[in-house]
């Protein structure tokens, strides 16, 4: 997991043995991140927890919080731990619009 400090957020540093679970319970911003050949700087990313979040930053009213990133091993892996542990938690994955994953 590699975090990147901001003005706003600020990285929290947790222990190798957190679960996936106390890691979305300690942070207001999670994202996912895989390798993809089909994006062209040959990263995917998906907003797994904390799109409220960001829009309430992008109108200015919100200042961030803590945030992590998850190394995943695609994008369905991210979109299942979104819907497992994140903003899309309890949703049916083959209810997502498809232009939602990995922007």
């Amino acid at each position: 997991m590699r975090h990147r400090r901001t003005e706003d957020y600020k990285p929290n540093p947790l222990p190798a043995h957190f679960s996936r679970q106390e890691l979305f319970e300690e942070n207001d911003l999670v994202l996912g991140v895989w390798e993809s050949t089909a994006e062209p700087n040959g990263v995917g990313t998906l907003i797994l927890k904390g799109e409220n979040v960001l829009r309430g930053i992008a109108k200015g009213h919100e200042r961030g919080g803590a945030f992590a990133a998850i190394h995943c091993k695609s994008q369905m892996e991210a979109m299942a731990i979104r819907s497992v542990f994140g903003d899309g938690a309890g949703l049916d994955l083959g209810e997502r619009p498809h232009d939602q994953c990995g922007r």
